[in-house]
């Protein structure tokens, strides 16, 4: 991990753990920022990875330990390239589904 991605990986944690603390509302989840976010990150581990991240995620019940461990290991790494509102969005929506 390079420091760039290092200081946004710490400074996305530490708004998280503020926002626990203070109570804050969320990121608000909308459709194109989440789409141009797995656009993004589609690009970034090209088409192949992004169908085994896609199908790992929609189903991870299925998934073998190790789709599921890197299909997580992918994301950490991954939403943290991409622009800040993209990830936080991305990271929201996810953690939304039931």
């Amino acid at each position: 991990m390079d420091s760039v991605v290092l200081k946004r990986y710490a400074a996305a944690e530490a708004a998280a753990v503020a926002a626990e603390e203070l109570a804050l509302p969320g990121v608000p989840w909308d459709t194109l920022t989440t789409t141009a976010a797995w656009r993004d990150i589609g690009i970034q581990v090209g088409e192949h990875q992004a169908q085994r991240l896609a199908s790992t995620l929609d189903a991870p019940q299925s998934a073998t330990d190790e789709d599921r461990c890197w299909a997580m290991r992918t994301l950490y790494f991954k939403v943290l390239s991409i622009p800040p509102h993209e990830g936080a969005t991305l990271l929201r929506g996810l953690m939304s589904v039931q």
